[in-house]
C-alpha cells in the first residue's frame, strides 16, 4: 500500500513465492514479451505414463510421503508421473516444487511449464501462481502482459488473491483506463475479505484514483483494514486523522493508530511516532520515547522491508543520533 504521506510514497514492492506473496511491480508494461507459454505434456508422454502406472491417486499419496521425508527428487519424479498423466493437482504441485528455493529441484522453466499445464485446464491456483512467476524478479523470462491474462482468469473465478494481484498490476500501469479497471478489481478483492485490499481501497477513495473521491468511504475502508490488523492501513488511517484529510482532525485517534502500526513493526510508523514524541504533537513531549522509536525505525523490519524506502531507515538513524547526546549525555571531564 502506498502511504498518504508523500515524503515516503512509493509503489508497494512484493515477491513471488509459494507463500502466496506478490512479486515486485517495478516493470514497464510497454514492450513486454508476449511469447507463447511453455507447451503442455504431449499425448505420447501422457499415454506412456498411463500404460505404466494408471493409479494417479496412489502416485500423489506416495509423492506427498516422500516430500514429507525431505526426499525432493523422489517426490519430483512421482509428481511428474502423475502430472504427465494430466492430473492438475500433480501439475500444480510440481510447479510449486520447481519454483521453490531448493537447489535440487529449482527450475523456473519447469515451474512455468507445469503451472501452464494446470492453468490451461482451469486450475485456479495454478493460474494465480503462474501470474506470480511471470512477474517475479527471479524468473528468467518475465512477461507482465501474460501475467495479467492469467490473473484475470483466476480473478474471474473468484480468487481474491488474484483479484488483488491483478488490481495492483493495472493500478501501476499508469494508463487511465487500466487504473479504473484496477480500482474495480481492488474493490472486489476488498469485498471478498482480502484485508490488504481494504486499505488500498481506502487510499483509492482518499485520492480519487480510478474511482470517485469519497472521504467517508476512504475512512470506512481504512478502518476495516486497520481493525483487521493491516499495519499500513493503520498508518494511513493515522495520517488521515493527523492531517484532517476529508475527516475532522483528531490527534487522539491519530496517535492511537500510529502506535498500533508502530507496534506491528512498520518502520515508517515508528519514525513518524518518534517525530510526534519529539515535537509533542498529539502526545506529551518525550525525547526518550522519541529516541526509542527512532531507534526501532532505524533497524530493518523483515516483514515490511519490501515496502520501506531506504530513506526511512536513514532519516530515523539521523534523528536517533541527533538525540543521542540529549537522552544519554556523557559525563563531564573530571566528574565522578
Amino acid at each position: 500500500m502506498t502511504p498518504l504521506d508523500p515524503e515516503h510514497s512509493r509503489p508497494r514492492r512484493t515477491c513471488a513465492a509459494a507463500a502466496l506473496v506478490l512479486a515486485p511491480l517495478a516493470f514497464a508494461l510497454a514492450g513486454c514479451s508476449t511469447d507463447a507459454p511453455a507447451s503442455n505434456p504431449s499425448a505420447r508422454e501422457r499415454e506412456s505414463v498411463v500404460e505404466h502406472f494408471d493409479d494417479v491417486d496412489a502416485l500423489l499419496v506416495e509423492a506427498g510421503e516422500r516430500l514429507g521425508e525431505g526426499d525432493l527428487i523422489a517426490a519430483r519424479d512421482l509428481y511428474r508421473r502423475a502430472a504427465l498423466a494430466g492430473d492438475t493437482q500433480a501439475q500444480f504441485a510440481l510447479g510449486l516444487l520447481h519454483e521453490s528455493d531448493e537447489p535440487e529441484v529449482h527450475d523456473d522453466a519447469e515451474a512455468r511449464r507445469w503451472y501452464t499445464a494446470a492453468a490451461e485446464q482451469g486450475f485456479v491456483d495454478a493460474q494465480y501462481h503462474l501470474g506470480l512467476l511471470l512477474i517475479s524478479t527471479d524468473a528468467e523470462e518475465r512477461d507482465p502482459l501474460a501475467a495479467i491474462q492469467w490473473f484475470e482468469k483466476a480473478a474471474l473465478a473468484g480468487e481474491p488473491l488474484a483479484q488483488y494481484a491483478l488490481a495492483r498490476l493495472l493500478l501501476s500501469a499508469g494508463n487511465a483506463e487500466q487504473v479504473t479497471i484496477g480500482a474495480e478489481w481492488m474493490l472486489r478483492a476488498a469485498e471478498s475479505g482480502m484485508t490488504p485490499a481494504m486499505g488500498e481501497v481506502g487510499l483509492l477513495y482518499a485520492r480519487g484514483t480510478g474511482i470517485e473521491q469519497d472521504p467517508d468511504e476512504a475512512q470506512r475502508w481504512l478502518l476495516q483494514g486497520a481493525e483487521a490488523g493491516e499495519a499500513q492501513a493503520q498508518y494511513n488511517l493515522a495520517l488521515l486523522h493527523l492531517q484532517g484529510r476529508g475527516v475532522p482532525q483528531d490527534l487522539r485517534l491519530a496517535i492511537r493508530w500510529m502506535r498500533r502500526a508502530a507496534d506491528r513493526g512498520l518502520p515508517v510508523a515508528r519514525q513518524k511516532l518518534g517525530a510526534m514524541y519529539e515535537s509533542g504533537r498529539g502526545v506529551e513531549r518525550s525525547l526518550p520515547d522519541a529516541y526509542h522509536w527512532y531507534g526501532l525505525a532505524a533497524e530493518p523490519s523483515p516483514e515490511f522491508e519490501d515496502v520501506t524506502p531506504a530513506s526511512v531507515h536513514e532519516d530515523a538513524r539521523r534523528s536517533r543520533d541527533r538525540l543521542e547526546s540529549e537522552v544519554h549525555p556523557r559525563p563531564r571531564h573530571g566528574s565522578r
